[in-house]
């Protein structure tokens, strides 16, 4: 760490080191700064918080003092130097660790990482002196943390499965009768091409139109807007992710789901998979349990949908796969998505959490975390491919370089003489579907009478927990008898499900853990454990019965769209509940019925009108989620970045996004600054200074600091001295941090008594800036105010007693006590 680590202790004795927070800490006190900006956010119930940094201590320190749940836990990770330097404790309050780069890891077992991970409750947040990192030390730190957080979140929640997976799972049983084992080796010797969302996939579509004959398009579902706009129809839409916005994202697909069939797996979105309408080819187990209605499915795996669009392709027997949109990084613009996508009309990315990369074509770009993650995957998958004889090529040059797959410009890609192969896969006749949905029935009914049984078994067994103690802590025998009873008759269920509904609950399970000794429990300990374990269980148990009623109600829904004789009214109630209103327009497509004209006009104009409104709260979710990321925080941070290394395009590319934006928090003076940036760039320094004033004249306080800053930068390098001066008094004015800089600049324009008052300010200040005092001292020796200079000097050694230049300035000037 080459940065200074000299300690300030401001006018509200607050202590820090001076380089790592500047002025953040000058004008009020530190508790009412870190109460302003991380109240909200930092004492959520049930969270483990990863933060990077500790503030100087006081992060730490605010956190430790304060009102916390007790079930949440803190881990700050900070620099060695910063913790020895300031001799921060480790453990400043049982719920607070802090650790080291290298230790953290290690500490998240005492704190039960592994629960809070399985309940999605790790959050990693970033400290203020990590946020502005004015001395680049917490960039490493910042990628190395969040980058090891999303993998270790990730693993725990794919290793154990999250109830929203499971759910999905049995939702989607009802459709899924054609597994994705029937393409397995189908495509020998064929060419496969990958559509992702990345930006480089607008390069492609020309090329792609030219050689649609000799590839088979694998695309992600999110795409399809896209792929529509572009009339490109791809052979298999990709499809994954349970969350309602893989919905919101992918709710084109369904325009062109007629001519193609999806590859989904086995917890993909429900809105998606049961509005389907050709063949769906499922990936992994149809139930979360052991049956025989699990059948052999492609293994399809990764923590993103393209890397199961490449597993797909590996399985399926394509020789050479190609990709198009595999950026898995921003581009010059600084844009993370394809044009045409929601992402890509909110502006370009501002996260500051990212590092660069080198693209295929050697130079570099920016990726995040979770994109990183998706490269290193794609890296075992290529090795694996290789294995196998499979050649892997990457059709853009900007993409991030992945090891294992090549890079070949569309204008050197040639194409073997291979035909293309007929590959038609036959769907389940009616009578097929009809035996399917009644053994599925059958078993899930099975099912819920088990459990609807251990249900009714735990409610009396929550019942009689509280009684298992006599009043002088005694076991009850004849109720401990009922309790053993009752709990024989929950563990009666099989032990597949036994294993669901525990995997089903882990969450509530975790989340009323009691994490004391057991030889330190109280009998209040041992009677509240009984009430919550069987209380929790009955609630896990009536939410699966439930979810196993519903679809219940999606199996009969199905049977009776393959009924000869159909209710209508039924149906219409069915497919309004399961919000899958397109069946209707499957359905009525697929079966000869005889209603009048009227009815099925009738059908088919309010089923058509409840889609539309489905799709269009799904697109309005998804602008606001694009829309809703970027703060002016960000903003200027990532301005301020792009003007340090000279990338010029992403600035313009901010500016755009600005100058077509309308939320009242990025007003005008943000459109200025950009401006200012990209003038002072293009050299024109005299523009960028306008633009500056005008923010300085309009009074814009929240960016006033920065735009000063650059006033100063230029002013100085251009040697304008009035203009210096002018800038860092006003700075100076802002903060009193700046003080000091506004003495020295105010000695050398030969303002003595200006510079004195300013230093003297700061020392009011910053008492123990020994750096300050020193300036000090040497414009009274050069005045020969040696009186007040050794005063100076000597509040200098009372702060720090081995500073040499002080101790060398008193010795160079005789003792004028008596002058």
């Amino acid at each position: 760490m080459s940065v200074s680590l000299d300690v300030t202790i401001n006018a509200f004795n607050d202590r820090y080191l001076t380089e790592l927070h500047q002025s953040q800490f000058s004008r009020q006190p530190a508790v009412e700064v870190l109460q302003q900006r991380f109240s909200r956010v930092l004492f959520d119930s049930k969270v483990l918080y990863l933060i990077i940094g500790t503030d100087s201590g006081l992060l730490s320190q605010y956190v430790s003092e304060s009102d916390k749940p007790d079930n949440t836990r803190y881990v700050f990770i900070e620099l060695p130097e910063i913790i020895e330097r300031l001799g921060l404790e480790t453990q400043p309050h049982p719920q607070v660790r802090i650790e080291t780069p290298d230790s953290w890891e290690r500490a998240l077992e005492d704190f039960h990482f592994n629960e809070y991970a399985f309940l999605d409750r790790v959050r990693v947040y970033r400290s203020l002196a990590a946020q502005s990192d004015y001395t680049k030390c917490y960039g490493p730190l910042i990628w190395d943390t969040e980058q090891k957080s999303i993998n270790l979140c990730w693993s725990q929640a794919y290793s154990l499965g999250l109830k929203a997976f499971l759910q999905t799972q049995l939702l989607n049983a009802a459709d899924y009768q054609i597994s994705s084992g029937v393409l397995e080796g189908q495509y020998k010797e064929q060419t496969a091409l990958i559509l992702a969302a990345g930006p480089s996939l607008n390069d492609h579509f020309e090329w792609i139109r030219q050689n649609r004959e000799q590839i088979y398009i694998l695309a992600v579902s999110r795409i399809a807007k896209i792929l529509i706009r572009e009339k490109i129809t791809p052979d298999f839409f990709v499809h994954v992710d349970p969350q309602d916005i893989a919905f919101n994202v992918s709710k084109e697909a369904l325009q062109l789901s007629e001519q193609v069939p999806l590859i989904a797996a086995n917890h993909a979105q429900p809105l998606l998979v049961s509005q389907w309408q050709s063949n769906v080819y499922f990936s992994g187990t149809r139930l979360p349990w052991e049956s025989d209605l699990n059948e052999p499915t492609l293994d399809l795996h990764g923590p993103t949908v393209t890397n199961v669009a490449l597993s797909s392709a590996i399985a399926m027997g394509f020789t050479r796969i190609l990709f198009a949109g595999l950026d898995l990084c921003f581009d010059k613009q600084g844009f993370s998505h394809a044009k045409g996508s929601n992402e890509a009309s909110s502006g370009p990315s501002l996260r500051s959490d990212t590092r660069r990369v080198k693209t295929n074509l050697g130079e570099e770009a920016d990726t995040s975390p979770d994109y990183f993650a998706a490269i290193e995957a794609l890296e075992a998958q290529a090795a694996s491919a290789h294995e196998h004889d499979i050649q892997l090529i990457n059709l853009s040059g900007n993409a991030a370089h992945i090891n294992g797959i090549d890079y070949i410009s569309t204008n050197q890609l040639t194409f073997p003489p291979t035909q293309k192969v007929s590959v038609k896969v036959s769907s389940p006749t009616p009578e097929q579907r009809h035996l399917y949905l009644l053994a599925l029935r059958e078993q899930l009914g099975s099912v819920q009478q088990s459990f609807m049984k251990a249900q009714a078994a735990a409610d009396k067994a929550k019942e009689l927990s509280p009684l298992l103690l006599t009043q002088n802590g005694s076991i009850n025998p004849e109720i401990q008898q009922k309790l053993n009873t009752y709990e024989a008759e929950i563990e009666s269920l099989s032990p597949p499900m036994m294993r669901f509904c525990k995997v089903y609950g882990l969450g509530e399970f975790l989340a009323d853990t009691n994490h004391k000794d057991t030889d330190q429990w109280t009998h209040i300990d041992i009677l509240d454990f009984g009430k919550r374990y069987f209380g929790t269980f009955s609630h896990i148990l009536k939410e699966v019965i439930q979810l196993l009623e519903f679809v219940g109600d999606k199996i009969s829904l199905r049977l009776e769209e393959l009924s000869i004789s159909p209710n209508i009214d039924a149906l219409c109630k069915g497919w309004i509940k399961e919000s899958a209103f397109l069946r209707a327009e499957t359905w009525l497509k697929n079966h000869k019925v005889n209603f009048d004209l009227n009815t099925i006009e009738e059908l088919r104009s309010k089923m058509k009108g409840e889609f539309e409104s489905l799709t269009l709260k799904a697109e309005s979710a998804d602008q606001a989620r694009c829309n809703g990321g970027a703060t002016p925080h960000q903003l200027v941070d990532k301005a301020t970045r792009m003007l340090q290394r000279n990338r010029i395009e992403e600035l313009k590319s901010i500016l755009s996004f600005l100058e077509s934006n309308d939320r009242p928090e990025f007003h005008s003076g943000y459109t200025s600054l950009i401006k200012a940036y990209i003038a002072e760039l293009e050299g024109h320094n005299q523009d960028a200074i306008r633009e500056h004033q005008s923010i300085i004249e309009a009074q814009h306080m929240d960016i006033m600091e920065a735009s000063l800053q650059r006033v100063l930068a230029i002013s100085s390098a251009e040697k304008n001295h009035a203009q210096t001066l002018q800038a860092i008094e006003c700075l100076s004015l802002i903060s009193p941090h700046y003080l000091k800089h506004y003495g020295k600049f105010q000695r050398t324009a030969g303002d003595l008594a200006g510079a004195i008052e300013s230093m003297t300010r700061h020392y009011e200040f910053f008492p123990n800036d020994t750096y300050n005092l020193l300036n000090l001292a040497d414009i009274y020796i050069s005045i020969s105010e040696f009186k007040a200079a050794r005063i100076v000097l000597e509040e200098a050694l009372h702060h720090q007693p081995d500073n040499l230049a002080a101790k060398r300035l008193l010795s160079e000037f005789p003792l004028l006590d008596n002058d």
